[in-house]
């Protein structure tokens, strides 16, 4: 049997598209305890497979193999909540973090001796993969820019330590856990770093599968410590668990639009975008606007302000616009014919089934980047 190879290897997801070309840095130092350093080089790739799968794992009929790498939520896991292939229960994880950068380091020499091997050394090592990936991932001027991926203020994410990797090398959940720190200027989206293969030490070879994890971050402007802190904590993520999982307007407006029942559509999807500012309304402690005379897209982007959270309106300029003429047709779904104003034009447009459709997808987008922004 071939002896597997010592794997590095991370991976950092975000809640919106971003696409670049790979980057390889040669000669890269992962640092360790004790002033001991590993040379190698370092390759990042964007919204690529994690791995291929194993040939021998046969998809559904007709079905292809489809590998992504998997998250945790900001919650302990719960026995029974995955698939036979170690899938997260999250029906809409492509929706929620759609592309991810997949780091791996690969050792310059494969066969040099390493100090050792043992549970705390694996520790250290995944430690500092873990900052060398986030480190370098920061140091790329187009992902420090985008704002609403990194934490903009202190909080908290769940993460833990797992021996056991899927057939894709997805960690394996576990039942415990711990509330860890997530600290202003950390990329907020949830990923992991995984060691796996044989290593070899002065005490001969040992074979190494462990993997650190941690969720996306959430705000908790108050905080102490994660023990302090432990009760409202758990309201906190209670209350993310619900909202997180509640998508049922929007189940409703996509009904509806097969249905082609704009009016319905239209009125689902507006009202899961008003649950959804109300709910982060309450969590971040913040009024919503109520002056009259303000537009849809000028309240929700009052509201960001308000909570320091990034614009909108930078990431997703015609996003918000759709959200404005969503609001402006769900006023006038009760009458006979449901039409919007449209400001380019300056003309009441009459909603077709494709407007209906760009309608919810922009509900969809900006609801799911709510919750990332938790």
């Amino acid at each position: 049997m071939q002896e597997q190879l010592l794997q590095f290897y991370a991976v950092q997801f975000f809640s919106r598209s971003y696409s670049r070309e790979d980057l390889v840095k040669p000669n890269t130092k992962l640092a360790i305890k004790d002033g001991v350093s590993l040379g190698g080089f370092l390759t990042l790739k964007f919204g690529t497979p994690l791995l291929e799968g194993r040939k021998s794992w046969t998809p559904r009929p007709g079905g292809e193999v489809k590998v992504r790498p998997n998250y945790a939520q900001p919650w302990q896991y719960q026995e029974g909540s995955s698939t036979i292939a170690g899938e997260r229960a999250d029906p809409y994880a492509e929706i929620r973090w759609p592309t991810y950068a997949l780091a791996s380091f690969t050792l310059s020499d494969q066969g040099a001796m390493l100090p050792r091997l043992d549970a705390p050394a694996q520790c250290d090592l995944l430690q500092a993969l873990r900052s060398l990936f986030l480190s370098e991932m920061l140091g790329i001027p187009e992902i420090k820019a985008l704002s609403d991926q990194v934490c903009s203020q202190v909080g908290f994410r769940f993460g833990y330590w797992t021996a056991g990797l899927d057939f894709a090398g997805n960690p394996a959940p576990v039942e415990t856990g711990d509330y860890i720190n997530a600290d202003r200027a950390e990329l907020r989206g949830p990923g992991y770093a995984a060691l796996r293969g044989t290593g070899h030490t002065r005490n001969g070879s040992e074979y190494c599968s462990l993997a650190l994890v941690w969720s996306q971050a959430f705000s908790f402007p108050n905080r102490i410590n994660a023990q302090l802190d432990a009760a409202q904590i758990e309201k906190r993520v209670k209350d993310l668990k619900f909202q997180f999982s509640t998508k049922e307007d929007l189940k409703r407006a996509d009904d509806c639009l097969q249905r082609r029942d704009l009016r319905e559509c239209i009125s689902s999807a507006q009202i899961a975008v008003e649950s959804a500012l109300r709910f982060y309304c309450t969590l971040w402690g913040v009024r919503s606007p109520s002056l009259p005379g303000i537009e849809f897209d000028q309240r929700v982007e009052r509201i960001l302000k308000r909570a320091e959270r990034p614009s909108y309106q930078a990431i997703d300029p015609r996003g918000l616009k759709d959200l404005l003429y969503l609001y402006r047709a769900s006023l006038k779904a009760h009458e006979a014919t449901c039409s919007y104003r449209d400001d380019q034009i300056r003309k009441d447009v009459p909603c077709e089934l494709w407007h209906a459709q760009q309608f919810l997808d922009a509900a969809i987008k900006f609801t799911f980047w709510l919750d990332s922004q938790a």
